[in-house]
């Protein structure tokens, strides 16, 4: 598709295709020089990925979609979770009782998610986190600042309960933790409130240098040779995420990888606790 598209009016270049999220990740490693990360991606939708380098010098990469999915976290503010999906799963609007089956634990056990909207007292991070929940709590909240401080703790909260999970499978805790999307601006005020078990928590300054950490990523993408890709487990959810995540292994095409940079930016945002 690419080709048909852009190859006139690009004749003598390579053209390769990212998914985003794989950008978001290869960009925070870049920006952050990690060798290895938990990557949170706070957008419509959270999504989440890691990497971990190897002694050989190529790195795995994992994109856990499934982990937002099959994860709950405790909810301890008084704003609603909506579990549900967007436009694109017309099918699941039409008919809740088919979200129930839908969302499976890795062992195809149906797990319960509650009432379709309310106040449950533990809610997957799928919901939790995604862009509905975020204008929820504009909606609920007094002030925006009140907002941002119950969505930081939401964060927090994920951030522990992924960073266990990472801790198991790679039997190591991450270098850094980075948090990507729009949806992580609202945290910088309450950076502080992310406690990680002492593992350091990196958001990008701005809108845009986290639109620079996904080119970044792009860029990255095309120094890179794919060793091979690994699909893990049954895909309880038949919707392209596998119950342990899909694997790449990567290396540095020899001399390729050199020379790239984290781009500067300044931050157009501010750290301070305030109403905007």
């Amino acid at each position: 598709y690419q080709r048909r598209v852009h190859g006139d009016a690009f004749k003598n270049t390579n053209i390769s295709v990212v998914w985003d999220g794989i950008a978001a990740i290869l960009g925070a490693k870049v920006k952050f020089k990690l060798s290895s990360a938990l990557v949170l991606t706070l957008g419509t939708a959270p999504s989440v990925g890691a990497f971990v380098r190897q002694p050989d010098g190529s790195f795995e990469l994992g994109a856990f979609q499934c982990w937002t999915w099959f994860t709950t976290i405790p909810i301890t503010d008084d704003v609603s979770v909506t579990q549900t999906l967007y436009d694109g799963d017309a099918a699941l609007h039409d008919d809740p009782s088919l979200l129930r089956r839908a969302i499976q634990s890795p062992s195809n056990e149906i797990l319960s998610v509650g009432p379709i909207h309310g106040k449950p007292s533990r809610s997957f991070i799928r919901f939790a986190l995604d862009n509905v929940s975020w204008i929820a709590m504009l909606e609920e909240a007094s002030k925006r600042k009140h907002a941002k401080r119950m969505w930081a703790a939401r964060v927090s909260a994920a951030l522990n309960e992924l960073l266990e999970k990472f801790t198991r499978k790679y039997g190591i805790h991450p270098e850094g933790i980075v948090l990507m999307g729009g949806n992580s601006q609202h945290c910088r005020a309450h950076q502080h409130q992310l406690q990680v078990q002492g593992v350091p928590v990196h958001i990008p300054a701005s809108d845009d240098e986290i639109q620079y950490c996904h080119t970044i990523g792009g860029v990255y993408w095309s120094k890179l040779e794919i060793l091979g890709i690994h699909n893990n487990g049954n895909d309880v959810m038949n919707r392209g995420w596998t119950s342990e995540g899909q694997i790449w292994y990567f290396r540095e095409h020899e001399g390729k990888g050199e020379g790239i940079s984290p781009v500067e930016c300044t931050p157009s945002s501010s750290c301070q606790d305030d109403d905007d």
